[in-house]
Formats: C-alpha cells, structure tokens, sequence
C-alpha cells in the first residue's frame, strides 16, 4: 500500500498498515521465534498470510531470518527497527484499555490466550519468595460456576498463584479485568522482574 505522501507517518504506515502487523510485532517482541509460536499467539492468522508478512517484515528490516540449528525450520529475531516499535506498541495497548473497552465482546474473550501470555511472560524465579526455576510452572484453566475464567497453578504456594488466581477474574464474569492482567503481565513483566503485584 502506498499514500503517495512526503510525510513519516504515512511511509510508517504503508510499513505498518496492514492487517495483523501490530500484533505480529507484539508477537516478535513478546519473544515468539518460531513460526508455531507466532501462529499460537496470533490465533486466526492464515498459515500463508503470517509467512507472507514475515517475508514483508524480512523485506523491510524489522526481522532477520535464522535456520534453526540441524532442523528444517526458520527462527525470526526483531531488528533494531522491530523493537523500537515496543513503546508503540505499549502506547497501542494502554490506549486500547482506556478507548477500545467498550468494544469488548464474549468473543474476545479467550482463558487459554490469557493462560499464553502468563505463561511465557511470567519468569516465577523472579517474583517475591519465588526461588522456582523459570520454567516451573504450568498454569491451568476452568470456567467457575458463574462463567467467569478461575485460574490456578500447579503450585498454589507460590505468591504468584495466589495473586493470579484472584487478580484475573472475579466470581461474575467480567472481561475488562482479565485483559487489564493479561495486558499488564504482557509489558509490564517484560520490563520489570521485580515488579509486584
């Protein structure tokens, strides 16, 4: 897509503009590598669509394509470019919770994308009396009684486990605070190790 304009923002976006490409640089800068795991966190994206972006991305500079050591397939590392866009991204994000909330259906709703994104945002060595190994924790979901998302993991001892299983979804099933936890987990631990909750 081109605008034709002598202006950053318009060369930006026929960069940027197309469907899916924010969330496929959320993707890279959430630390998705591999083709399966960009797909996972994506969702409905076309097998076909994701491999032409990444090529467009490849294209343009935002990604560096590596073949994975003695296998067939193909790792994708975010440029110097790629993740300058991460306070775009957040901006987008923080934007979304206060302008986008409304437009929330049950639709959007999704346990197992917000199960996802803790498990790979959450390094538990790193939270408050957590002296687990990073790659401990296996979190589980169900729906309550009520039909809200009640989350636990397999060590309830943890004090991230206490607090995910009463910070995502409440008793009545409200969508708006589980994307806050999951959007909150998402940049914020990537920031932050220490950061409390």
């Amino acid at each position: 897509m081109r605008y034709g304009q002598f202006c950053p923002v318009a060369k930006a976006t026929e960069l940027l503009g197309e469907r899916w490409t924010f969330l496929i640089v959320r993707e890279l800068l959430m630390g998705g590598r591999r083709f399966s795991e960009l797909q996972r966190g994506l969702g409905e994206i076309s097998p076909a669509l994701l491999t032409a972006r990444l090529k467009m991305f490849e294209e343009q500079g935002l990604v560096v394509r590596r073949q994975i050591p003695g296998q067939r397939g193909f790792e994708y590392f975010p440029t110097q470019a790629c993740e300058a866009l991460l306070p775009v991204i957040v901006a987008l994000g923080e934007w979304g919770l206060l302008w986008a909330r409304q437009t929330l259906s049950a639709d959007d709703f999704d346990p197992e994308f917000l199960m996802f994104y803790l498990e790979r945002s959450v390094d538990p060595a790193a939270l408050p009396g957590g002296k687990q190994s990073s790659s401990s924790v296996s979190l589980t979901s169900r729906t309550n009684a009520n039909g809200g998302l009640s989350s636990r993991a397999k060590r309830p001892s943890s004090a991230w486990s206490t607090r995910a299983a009463t910070s995502t979804c409440g008793s009545t099933p409200q969508f708006e605070p589980c994307m806050m936890f999951g959007w909150a987990i998402a940049h914020t631990a990537r920031r932050s190790t220490a950061a409390t909750w």
